[in-house]
């Protein structure tokens, strides 16, 4: 489609120097057929970044001025992107409000620099959700521009402090473990309950929670039938308690 010759043997050097990441290689190819690089130049390049770049080596390089930043072409810093394109964007969104913008001498101006960038991650946001709901991953290196080089252009200066793993990744962790809990419950009290997981969060889990918890603090051990009671009538077991008191 795109009129790109290239020999068999080439081919297979590019898989193998892109450690066989399908996605990589159609960046590569894309390169070529651009003549933004050379085959010898890309697998030279390619190489190189086999010395494996982290994502936190990577985010410092797009984020931090001086004179590498200053030589690298506008290929150079969308490779950056690459090492992690799952991650970089995430990087990103956390650790652009830790740089101090060489461009910025007063705060107004960092302000400005801050929202050209959560402007341009918001659009590479866009681009990622085209890229998996319609699996079209030709956009990765639209995608490279407005999540990693364009922020990088923006807040060029140096970190005021470490560089921070995404915290959303915590909090997905987190929900993720409240939504199994949360489907666990809802299977157990399928015979008893007919509302929705929404609805048993909202509307179940406080007054049943306090119906549970309310004769053991009143009575002590005394009132560890009536909790008993209360959850066989929802043919729950001790260990959906902790759970209930986790959500």
């Amino acid at each position: 489609k795109e009129g790109l010759q290239i020999a068999p043997n080439v081919l297979h050097e590019l898989i193998v120097s892109a450690n066989q990441d399908i996605r990589q290689v159609l960046h590569n190819l894309s390169l070529l057929g651009t003549g933004a690089k050379k085959i010898d130049n890309l697998l030279s390049d390619q190489s190189i970044k086999d010395v494996r770049l982290s994502t936190f080596e990577a985010i410092r390089k797009v984020f931090t001025a001086g004179e590498e930043y200053q030589r690298m072409s506008f290929n150079d810093k969308s490779d950056l992107f690459f090492c992690d394109y799952s991650f970089m964007p995430l990087f990103s969104f956390e650790n652009y409000p830790l740089v101090n913008p060489s461009k910025a001498k007063n705060e107004s101006q960092r302000l400005k620099c801050a929202t050209k960038t959560i402007e341009s991650l918001a659009f590479g946001d866009l681009i990622e959700k085209q890229i998996r709901s319609a699996n079209n991953w030709s956009l990765l290196p639209l995608q490279a521009a407005f999540a990693s080089v364009m922020p990088g252009a923006y807040m060029n200066g140096h970190f005021g402090g470490q560089i921070n793993f995404p915290s959303f990744m915590g909090k997905m962790s987190t929900t993720n473990k409240k939504l199994r809990l949360l489907q666990e419950l809802k299977m157990h009290m399928n015979l008893k309950v007919s509302g929705s997981k929404s609805a048993l969060n909202l509307d179940y889990l406080e007054p049943l929670r306090d119906s549970i918890i309310e004769p053991l603090v009143a009575n002590g051990t005394g009132g560890v039938p009536n909790s008993i009671e209360k959850l066989e009538n929802y043919c729950l077991r001790r260990e959906d308690l902790e759970s209930i008191l986790e959500l």
